[in-house]
């Protein structure tokens, strides 16, 4: 994963003329580097609320059938959480004027997902097509109020932001002088930068104190505060931009956002949520170790799941000061040389990249089925309201980023609960068509799906979940937009002439049978050129199985890549079925992460 390393980090250096000055020094290391983790409050909930334009003080919550998806803070003061034994009747008893809206739903018969009073989930699919429209307002604001820096996407209601190019400028508007290095600074760019004056800090938000404690700068010491120092004044500056964006949310769409400013991101995620809704919180060098000594570590990004419990039950550990205790030899004796990004991370030090994230390259729209369907005919209602999702995501990605375009469409089903459960899969070209429908989607999802019930013995069909998934989502040229008249592609009946020599000595022969279409047989994406299986991550939201379904399979087509290189060329990739050879398990920290996409 991103952030691993194999050396100890150095001590963060003092502010240099090269780190203000410099282009070269935007990189993580800079210690006037400014992130902001920006998330929606209650997210869900505040999108209903702006749609069904009830006030702010409303006790809202948000449900997906009877599970509770969002509660906003006015309901929560009445204890409705999300939790497994609430749902929507147990939110009522707790507060009988609490509005209850359901999510969109797609049905039959429409080509938009809607509010319809006839919503059931045995005929009926959940639809987060209408958060994933505001989630892109918001981006879209974010990218306008940070047009130097860095905005990376993190999830529907969330974003990371980089400010250290638009605090810099400002550093050098506010303090002019130091736009020139001193004729007798001894190191020339590398010289230390003067003191730093005294920092304002009324416009910044709750600046977590240096001694721990609640009472945010206002409960540190005099001398404390007398101690200014650049990257506080970085942190500073950031945190203002900050509330100017957060202000832009909620003037342009209504939306209390709140945010962490910190000089990375596992800082900026964690310190976020210190005081929400509705606020922020900066958290500077020197407050870092009392910040988080008695958190427990598995709050903090990418320490949760198997591996935070793994270091939990090894060293007998619950929390960050618990865990610094572990000395770095004996955590990378027990989980390997990489194990020194987890001793950096519960110090506070973090030096991953932001990755400004554009389309998705799979799209995925999902379905448990209640009950299980045990009829063809009944799995081709299904596929219908999955293609018309597809069909509106792709669209509307159409619409941002022109000449986008699917190469597979993937039908996925599952005949158990669980990601223990076997799942498989077939896959077969997207061929492109300037007529792009929920029908034309579905004809190729249902031609899989005559396929998977053709292997099932009369009576014995039974499917629990499926799915409708384009990979290999990017940007097409014109001509290969154009190659559908080429090869004489015309609609679901595509042909291709194949020529010999120069002549067509073959008869035309359709799309599917110049293509082979891969059986994979098991949970995860399958590779068409070997035949690995990659699983899964089990629970997962929709929008994470996203982002990890495009992880897994672009860090595999980096592996294949690579294989062509040194063997002389995509022609000479020759990798045996897994069935032949045993597949090698990952050591260390590396055993508990699902592979990431590799940096552009």
């Amino acid at each position: 994963m991103q952030g691993f390393t194999t050396r100890p980090y150095p001590p963060t250096p003092p502010p240099t003329y090269r780190h203000l000055l410099a282009a070269t020094s935007l990189t993580p290391y800079n210690p006037l580097r400014v992130i902001a983790h920006c998330d929606i409050d209650a997210a869900y909930a505040q999108f209903e609320a702006v749609r069904l334009g009830i006030p702010d003080d409303q006790p809202l919550i948000t449900i997906q059938w009877d599970t509770i998806i969002a509660v906003n803070y006015p309901a929560r003061k009445y204890g409705i959480k999300r939790t497994s034994n609430q749902g929507a009747k147990e939110a009522r008893e707790l507060c009988p004027h609490v509005v209850i809206a359901h999510t969109a739903t797609y049905r039959m018969g429409e080509e938009e997902s809607g509010y319809w009073e006839d919503a059931n989930v045995l005929t009926h699919k959940v639809s987060l097509d209408p958060y994933r429209r505001e989630s892109a307002k918001i981006i879209a604001i974010f990218k306008e109020m940070v047009p130097k820096g860095e905005v990376e996407k993190a999830s529907i209601d969330e974003a990371y932001m980089d400010f250290t190019p638009m605090v810099l400028d400002k550093l050098l508007e506010l303090h002019p002088h130091l736009a020139t290095i001193p004729d007798d600074a001894p190191e020339g760019l590398d010289t230390p930068l003067p003191p730093a004056p005294p920092i304002d800090w009324t416009k910044a938000g709750n600046v977590i104190p240096v001694g721990g404690g609640e009472n945010g700068v206002d409960g540190e010491t005099e001398g404390e505060v007398e101690k200014p120092t650049w990257e506080d004044w970085a942190l500073c500056l950031g945190a203002e931009i900050m509330a100017g964006v957060r202000q832009e949310v909620w003037k342009q769409l209504h939306y209390t956002c709140s945010a962490g400013i910190a000089h990375n991101k596992a800082m900026a995620k964690i310190c976020s949520s210190w005081r929400k809704p509705m606020n922020q919180t900066v958290l500077r060098h020197a407050a870092v170790s009392s910040f988080l000594h008695d958190k427990a570590f598995t709050d903090i990004r990418n320490l949760g799941g198997k591996l935070g419990h793994s270091i939990a039950a090894v060293f007998e550990a619950a929390t960050v000061g618990e865990l610094v205790k572990v000395p770095l030899e004996e955590m990378q004796r027990r989980f390997g040389e990489e194990s020194i990004w987890v001793y950096n991370l519960i110090r506070g030090i973090d030096h991953t990249d932001l990755v400004p994230r554009h389309v998705n390259k799979t799209m995925l729209a999902s379905k448990n089925l209640i009950p299980p369907v045990r009829a063809p005919k009944d799995g081709e209602h299904w596929i219908d309201l999955l293609a018309g999702e597809l069909c509106v995501r792709l669209r509307e990605a159409r619409e941002i980023e022109p000449g986008l375009w699917p190469k597979t469409i993937v039908l996925t089903h599952r005949s158990g609960r669980g990601y223990e459960n076997a799942g498989r899969s077939r896959q077969a070209p997207f061929p492109y068509t300037k007529a792009l429908t929920g029908e034309y989607v579905a004809k190729l999802g249902k031609r899989m799906w005559t396929q998977v019930v053709a292997g099932w013995i009369a009576g014995t069909l039974l499917i629990s979940q499926l799915g409708l998934q384009f990979t290999g989502v990017g940007r097409m040229e014109e001509g290969q937009r154009n190659i559908e008249g080429f090869l004489g592609v015309k609609g679901e009946n595509s042909t291709i002439l194949l020529e010999k020599n120069g002549e067509s000595s073959r008869p035309k022969r359709s799309l599917s049978e110049v293509i082979s279409v891969p059986d994979d047989d098991a949970s995860g994406w399958t590779c068409p050129k070997c035949r690995k299986v990659l699983p899964l991550p089990d629970g997962l939201a929709e929008d994470e199985l996203e982002k990890e379904l495009a992880g897994i399979r672009q860090e595999h087509e980096d592996y294949h890549f690579a294989l062509a290189l040194q063997q002389g060329g995509d022609e000479a990739v020759q990798v045996a079925p897994p069935k032949k050879r045993k597949k090698e398990k990952d050591k260390g920290i590396a055993a508990f992460f699902v592979p990431k996409p590799k940096k552009p």
